[in-house]
């Protein structure tokens, strides 16, 4: 079997939270941006996983097939140009890029280090992006590290749903009877868009029971309680317009994902069929929509046991490992 290395961000600071995570990835739960991707590794391969590279040192004894940085764990941590190119004179196997950052290679200026020099720097087999934009020119990178682009996906949050590697399954949840119309929970300190797709909710639906969760936070089983009994959960998107965890969350909770139009920038919106069953384009849109999910169960249904069909056909570790499988030694 292969043996691959997944270098994560160092935490050194920041002991508890480096025990959350170890606990994450020895439990397989499908945890932080890198929890799908993470699991597909481990099911082609034997996978060691550490934080920073500055404990590379006690790994290179060790022959790997493949060596996996995290993004975060060069721009994060605050690697120079020097040290990346002592780190690239390391390491005699291919290394493969993953980011669960949407902007390292587009807009983001805040580093010793671009996203475009790291590539060149390191230059790696693979880059695999969580948030794929279908159109490459987005990405500030030369036409040959574009080809290096491959697509996976954010894994189902900070909600500790296992993936069970002998038999290739998650953990199973049952379908709860609705007790909410819409339920939404996620933070306004940078989109503007989201609070703006809010108050036409909050006006336009005062009659419709809603649970709006803003800032604020709920533990995990409060959290997947209200997806699972809410008829409309709301996914909007991230600080850079980008896809969350939560539209994951929703649909492999077999709920109904109701979200704006960026989701069809990205590779993952080419996995479902008729996207205007669930993505809005404007205000009228979404008005329409919350109107039709909140008083036809049955159609709502129909739509949701479909999104979860289409979901569950490619977010499966299995797959993924056997494409990058394929990507990486054949």
């Amino acid at each position: 079997m292969k043996k691959f290395l997944f270098i994560y961000r160092s935490h050194k600071n920041n002991p508890e939270q480096r025990s959350k995570i170890l606990k994450s990835v020895e439990n397989n739960y499908c945890n932080h941006d890198f929890g799908f991707f993470l699991l597909s590794l481990k099911c082609i391969a034997n996978v060691d996983f550490i934080f920073g590279v500055e404990e590379l040192d006690n790994y290179l004894e060790k022959k790997y097939d493949v060596i996996f940085v995290d993004i975060k764990a060069i721009m994060q941590d605050g690697l120079d140009k020097e040290y990346l190119l002592s780190f690239r004179k390391k390491i005699n196997t291919n290394i493969c890029i993953f980011s669960g950052m949407d902007q390292i290679f587009t807009h983001l200026k805040n580093s010793k280090v671009s996203g475009a020099e790291i590539i060149d720097l390191l230059q790696p087999k693979l880059i695999y992006f969580v948030n794929l934009f279908k159109d490459y020119n987005i990405y500030q990178l030369s036409p040959n590290n574009l080809d290096r682009l491959r697509s996976t996906f954010f894994s189902l949050g900070y909600s500790n749903i296992k993936y069970d590697l002998e038999d290739h399954s998650f953990e199973n949840f049952r379908s709860l009877s609705k007790k909410n119309d819409l339920f939404f929970s996620g933070g306004l300190t940078v989109s503007t868009l989201r609070e703006k797709i809010l108050e036409i909710v909050n006006k336009n639906f005062s009659d419709l029971k809603k649970i709006i969760r803003v800032n604020s936070h709920l533990s995990r089983d409060e959290y997947i309680m209200h997806i699972l009994q809410s008829k409309i959960n709301l996914a909007l998107p991230g600080n850079y317009n980008n896809i969350s965890y939560r539209h994951n969350e929703i649909i492999f909770l077999k709920s109904l994902l109701l979200t704006d139009s960026s989701f069809k920038n990205f590779e993952i919106s080419k996995y479902f069929s008729e996207l205007n069953s669930f993505v809005f384009n404007n205000e009228k849109e979404l008005i329409n929509l919350v109107y039709f999910y909140s008083h036809f169960d049955e159609d709502r249904e129909k739509v949701v046991l479909r999104l979860n069909k289409e979901f569950t056909d490619f977010y499966s570790p299995k797959k993924q490992g056997e494409k990058i499988y394929n990507d990486l030694f054949n």
